[in-house]
């Protein structure tokens, strides 16, 4: 009786196993293909005392490269590789999954390492969202520092360009 419950419990976890690899691996299939940027959503607040200052949408490429937040511009993901264009250069990694909803890219260049985790989700096969690590600057005008979050928003490139 014991065999039979162990054996049980052996083909459970076995299931759980098989299926949370299925699982990732669709997902990396759902994902893989080339994104371009379409649009940033920058909402920003002040550090200090997280009060809102402003929200805005850059949907005009020119004006999203001049961002100083090193958002990704193209993003191409393979079977856990991808390569990124981010002001003018392009970089390749690994990425996984850190989570639902969360992916970690990882540069694998090793004079210059790093890896960040975006939360991201896919409302539509031909759209995806990335909520980027914010960034911090000082307002020239009224002198106090000012945390601006990202939300970019890609599509997906025809598989013919």
């Amino acid at each position: 009786m014991k065999k039979y419950f162990l054996l049980f419990w052996l083909l459970v976890a076995f299931g759980t196993i098989t299926g949370s690899a299925q699982a990732t691996d669709t997902a990396v299939a759902k994902i893989a293909g080339e994104w371009e940027i379409a649009q940033v959503v920058v909402r920003e607040t002040s550090y200090d005392t997280h009060v809102f200052l402003k929200e805005y949408m850059l949907t005009d490429k020119s004006e999203i490269k001049k961002l100083k937040a090193g958002l990704l511009t193209e993003i191409i993901f393979g079977i856990y590789q991808y390569e990124v264009s981010r002001k003018g250069r392009r970089e390749t990694g690994e990425f996984r999954w850190a989570g639902r909803s969360m992916v970690q890219l990882s540069r694998t260049q090793p004079e210059a390492q790093w890896s960040f985790v975006y939360e991201w989700e896919m409302p539509s096969v031909d759209k995806l969202i990335f909520r980027n690590p914010f960034s911090v600057y000082r307002d020239t005008v009224s002198g106090q520092l000012v945390r601006a979050d990202y939300i970019s928003h890609y599509s997906r490139k025809p598989k013919n360009q």
